[in-house]
């Protein structure tokens, strides 16, 4: 008992969510499934009559039920004596060390950290739930299935310094203060990291389609791990389907028919080994447009592949148990597809 006392203590203060970027004091063992399933649950008027809870429509206009927080206590009898996860505490604790004005958005599988506009900010989170349910349905999950164990975290800084200075002081990972955004697959903590900056609506809500992908096939249906092109070919096709015809689809088709018309567009096997850098735009384009046929042809094979290799066999094997051909032999179909691209 006292045990589980410490453990919703910890959570209360945010010690649980802290991560070791401030170290802290440890919890107990087994706090962590004390801590995921404390006796609350979201509130009825306030979370289960919309699509996303904000923390500052609350502030502002707070539930009677649940005195704005968002939880209450599992009889339903008032307003959660504590906070749920440690989410207040850390934000808090975020905002003081990096100078922001950060605020929660809750939907059923995600929590939006941003400073963004508050009206973007619900738009973004209901895009969320959109995709992650798209994701569902491509892959052949549930609606409303969650892959991840945990709330999966999206940090959209309105500013770059502000997104650089998270990446190096709160997630401790300085490699990747320099990029546009990573996410970090992680079944107990998933998360994605962006800033906005001078991106409009709709390039935000790509770069974030794009980045909640790569976590969706992370934590899907197994361990095994997908080849990169692979990742970024289906998380670009997500991407481009926000608005079919947005400028980076064009370019990306551009630049793959090109190189089929100079005899430079690599095979699938070729397309395996390669490196993707920023500065060199084929691989990325070759990969979506690999993965757009290859769905096109049969988006029930392609699934099947995509969970063999996720169950562990090789790409190889997995593609011909899956398609009923080999690599080599899909090789020319992709050519012929990628004419017929619009």
């Amino acid at each position: 008992m006292a045990n589980a006392l410490r453990c919703i203590m910890l959570a209360s203060i945010g010690v649980l969510s802290s991560g070791s970027a401030w170290g802290g004091e440890d919890a107990p063992d087994d706090c962590q499934a004390q801590a995921v399933e404390p006796a609350v649950k979201p509130c009825p008027e306030c979370r289960g009559k919309q699509e996303f809870w904000c923390s500052e429509c609350a502030a502002k206009s707070p539930c009677k039920l649940c005195g704005g927080s968002g939880w209450v206590r599992a009889d339903g009898s008032g307003p959660a004596l504590f906070d749920v996860g440690g989410a207040a505490a850390w934000l808090a604790r975020i905002n003081a060390l990096l100078g922001t004005g950060l605020r929660r958005v809750e939907t059923r599988r995600f929590r939006l950290i941003t400073d963004v506009a508050h009206r973007q900010s619900h738009r973004y989170a209901i895009t969320f739930e959109k995709y992650a349910d798209r994701f569902n349905d491509t892959f052949g999950a549930a609606r409303g299935e969650q892959v991840w164990r945990e709330t999966c975290e999206v940090y959209l800084f309105g500013k770059r310094e502000s997104f650089e200075q998270f990446a190096r002081e709160v997630d401790g990972k300085p490699e990747v203060a320099a990029s546009g955004g990573y996410s970090s697959p992680s079944a107990d903590r998933p998360r994605v990291v962006l800033f906005a900056d001078s991106l409009d609506d709709d390039e935000i809500s790509r770069v974030i389609i794009h980045e909640l992908t790569h976590v969706y096939l992370g934590l899907y249906d197994g361990d095994g791990p997908l080849p990169q092109w692979v990742h970024e070919g289906v998380a670009q096709d997500f991407e481009f389907s926000y608005k079919t015809r947005g400028s980076r689809r064009k370019a990306s088709l551009k630049i793959v028919r090109k190189a089929l018309d100079d005899n430079m567009l690599m095979t699938l096997a070729e397309l395996s080994q390669m490196k993707f850098k920023n500065s060199d735009l084929l691989p990325y384009a070759a990969s979506w447009s690999a993965v757009s046929c290859l769905m096109a042809k049969d988006a029930g094979a392609f699934v099947r592949w995509v969970k063999l290799m996720k169950q562990g066999k090789e790409q190889e094997p997995a593609f011909e148990a899956a398609f009923g051909c080999t690599m080599e032999a899909a090789n020319e179909a992709w050519r012929g597809c990628v004419v017929r691209l619009k």
